[in-house]
């Protein structure tokens, strides 16, 4: 094979991988066959599938109309393997291609062929003349398949630095995008300092940012051993109550993301069904790509976002950054929320250790309250802030 996987791969990405008809090429090839008075002229470009005729002009059928050459060894391929012209008079009399298919077997006796080179200065394909009968091909014949077959490369190198731009292009949008949802994620969070608030946003960036039509969020339980979803409010219709929570053990998605710390994709439900057959009676089959994306803190999952959508859809790199981006800023924000949390009950049991025990009045019922200023201040003589106290009496 003359060209490499690299090589392939850039021919598919300026539309040459397929045997169809190029119009550029096409024209390429009726300019040889009228300057040169031939009756057949090719561009082809080598792909693992044979040679495919991107130009083509009198050759007989079906090669004409399927632009495909398949045969083993054709004479073309060595073109483009050696990388240098091949011009023969009697392609019959010549040890190098007289074995050939084309010479063989399709009668074909002159050809004179210049490389094609791609970006990178590879070998890929070749224009060629061919008749059916000796010629002589002149110095004039030569320097016009030099010309056309660098007027070939030159198509050739353009489609592939326009491809080239568009794929920049196409990166720095995928890119911007990118910065763009990490930061509506980073100000949608920068509030949620309850569990409350965090999964309302989870809810609101799955279905706006990301595209997903339903969402469910499930923590990890206390002990460790189990996972549940907070809501199923936004959940895929239908969903069985009973499902709510999952032990890490069982053999749903759900768990696996809990137990493994890894996401989950699965382009269709039939996807999802075959990975997990019990699920099959349990789920809607009408609904389709799902995501299972655990959220890690410290090292250890402590919460699940799954996602779903209405049609299928494959987990590409863009929607993968975006939905790990969401995973990962949640963590941020339920480490906050717990802290915050956890910051509250102190303040909480704090308050209820200052307040002072108050004396027991018969026919009187007394209650004490602690409430800190809204705005504090500070004593000029001690310099410190008061604390007021509210004391209700209520008769008996």
């Amino acid at each position: 094979m003359p060209t490499d996987l690299q090589a392939l791969r850039d021919l598919e990405h300026v539309g040459l991988g397929a045997p169809t008809a190029d119009e550029a090429f096409d024209r390429f090839a009726r300019l040889v066959r009228r300057h040169l008075k031939v009756p057949a002229a090719v561009v082809y470009f080598v792909v693992p599938q044979g040679q495919v005729l991107a130009g083509s002009s009198g050759m007989p059928e079906p090669m004409q109309s399927n632009r495909m050459l398949q045969y083993p060894g054709t004479l073309t391929n060595v073109i483009a393997t050696r990388g240098e012209p091949v011009v023969s008079s009697d392609a019959r009399l010549d040890p190098l291609l007289r074995d050939n298919y084309l010479v063989r077997e399709m009668g074909l006796v002159a050809v004179a062929g210049y490389p094609v080179f791609d970006l990178r200065g590879r070998a890929v394909g070749a224009l060629c003349a061919v008749v059916d009968e000796p010629r002589e091909w002149s110095e004039d014949d030569r320097a016009s398949l030099a010309d056309l077959a660098a007027a070939c490369t030159a198509e050739l190198r353009l489609r592939a630095e326009r491809e080239r731009a568009r794929r920049i292009q196409q990166t720095a949008v995928r890119a911007n995008r990118r910065s763009r949802f990490l930061l509506s994620l980073s100000e949608a969070f920068a509030n949620a300092n309850t569990m409350d608030q965090v999964e309302e946003v989870i809810v609101e960036v799955s279905t706006a940012g990301i595209g997903a039509r339903y969402c469910a969020f499930a923590l990890m339980d206390a002990d460790g051993r189990g996972i549940t979803y907070r809501s199923l409010v936004h959940a895929e219709p239908q969903f069985p109550q009973r499902l709510r929570q999952a032990k890490l053990d069982d053999q749903r998605p759900l768990a696996e993301a809990a137990r493994t710390g890894r996401p989950l994709f699965f382009r269709s439900g039939d996807d999802l069904f075959s990975a997990f057959p019990d699920l099959k009676d349990l789920c809607d089959p009408d609904i389709g790509a799902r995501a299972f994306l655990p959220v890690v803190t410290a090292g250890a999952v402590v919460a699940v976002i799954g996602l779903a959508w209405d049609r299928d859809r494959g987990p590409d790199k863009d929607s993968y950054a975006l939905q790990t981006g969401l995973a990962h800023y949640t963590g941020h924000a339920l480490e906050r929320a717990r802290l915050l949390e956890e910051r509250r009950e102190s303040a909480k049991t704090l308050q209820r250790a200052m307040l002072s025990r108050l004396p027991e009045v018969p026919h009187l019922d007394m209650a004490a309250t602690y409430s800190p200023p809204r705005a504090p201040t500070r004593s000029a003589a001690t310099g410190t802030t008061p604390w007021r106290w509210t004391t209700t009496r209520p008769c008996s």
